[in-house]
């Protein structure tokens, strides 16, 4: 275990929202944060299995041929597939498709975001149900024609072992649906909404110690499913004070994908 500061929600006025610059590497905010220490298990340490209906993550052993994050045109081409390919085998959905990635970095870039320094989940209930109504071309995509729809992140780091902000996973049966709270995510070009989260002590923390680059993170951010299994998964970086100074500098991609099942 290891004790950490997290940043949540603290107090907002109206809807909250969140300005982001044209870099994507800074933002301003309406709504007000505060840092909150809390306690992460280390999920390797537990003989706990760890489910993306239950606890809303999953670890899986996947070994990737991509040999680093530099090229977009090598993750597009090869990257890209390979992970459709890994949750098309893992998870048997009907149908699958790869929305964006992001790629991120602890370093000064110009051309890539930085770690999340917040705790949030990517997408909330109308987010969620807009990005499969778009993609399917329909007004209304709950229940989505009886199907189970499914956003997931899948997160890899290109630097192994990860020391340097790892990442910080809530158990989805922890988190209260009232201490999520919409939040308008303002981009140059477009408005999205993503889920703030308001601290509580009987949340719980976990992340995965000294991940490699052959493992993938599977993080579910949306389930249309609502028969108790995690639908929302909130996430954040975090800084350990047991990070060495040498630690090398974090690079990570992370696929949203939807699937249905």
């Amino acid at each position: 275990m290891v004790a950490a500061k997290l940043e949540f929600l603290h107090a907002y006025s109206g809807k909250p929202a969140y300005r982001m610059s044209n870099s994507g590497q800074s933002f301003t905010s309406t709504g007000e944060y505060r840092r909150h220490e809390v306690i992460i298990e280390d999920a390797r340490a537990t003989d706990e299995v760890f489910s993306i209906d239950v606890q809303g993550f999953q670890l899986l052993n996947a070994p990737t041929v991509l040999e680093n994050l530099e090229s977009r045109e090598n993750i597009e081409k090869i990257y890209i597939p390979e992970t459709l390919h890994i949750l098309q085998r893992v998870m048997r959905p009907y149908w699958l498709k790869a929305i964006d990635f992001t790629v991120r970095t602890t370093q000064c870039s110009a051309t890539h975001r930085k770690p999340a320094p917040r705790v949030h989940n990517d997408y909330t209930e109308n987010s969620a149900q807009r990005l499969f109504a778009d993609q399917f071309g329909i007004q209304n995509a709950h229940p989505l024609n009886g199907r189970r729809g499914i956003q997931l992140n899948v997160w890899r780091a290109f630097t192994e072992p990860v020391l340097r902000l790892p990442l910080a996973l809530a158990d989805a049966r922890s988190i209260d649906r009232h201490d999520l709270v919409a939040c308008d995510v303002i981009y140059p070009d477009r408005t999205g909404e993503n889920y703030e989260l308001l601290f509580r002590s009987t949340q719980r923390w976990c992340y995965f110690r000294n991940m490699m680059r052959d493992e993938i993170l599977l993080i579910k951010g949306y389930d249309s499913l609502e028969d108790g299994c995690a639908r929302f998964t909130p996430h954040s970086a975090f800084k350990s004070l047991h990070t060495p100074l040498s630690a090398p500098d974090r690079w990570s991609i992370e696929v949203r994908v939807l699937l249905l099942m």
